[in-house]
């Protein structure tokens, strides 16, 4: 297991009884893991605080995995 958003919303599931909440959707954390990742790169670029640099690495390290399913699709 690894960090994820919660609450949120996954756009492309529809939930029982009008609820749209969930935790951790695949798009979260590719969203979040792309940000964590580019920031890491510009501030880097950029000469910028190394130190809050490698904790962002270590944070953006423990996102969790993206689950992949039998067939080859992206899972929830």
């Amino acid at each position: 297991r690894g960090l994820v958003t919660s609450p949120s919303l996954s756009p492309e599931n529809e939930h029982p009884f009008g609820s749209s909440l969930c935790v951790g959707p695949a798009m979260d954390r590719q969203i979040v893991r792309d940000l964590f990742t580019n920031t890491v790169v510009a501030g880097r670029t950029l000469g910028r605080d190394g130190e809050w640099l490698a904790m962002l690495e270590q944070v953006g390290a423990r996102i969790a995995p993206d689950r992949i399913g039998a067939g080859g699709q992206l899972q929830e």
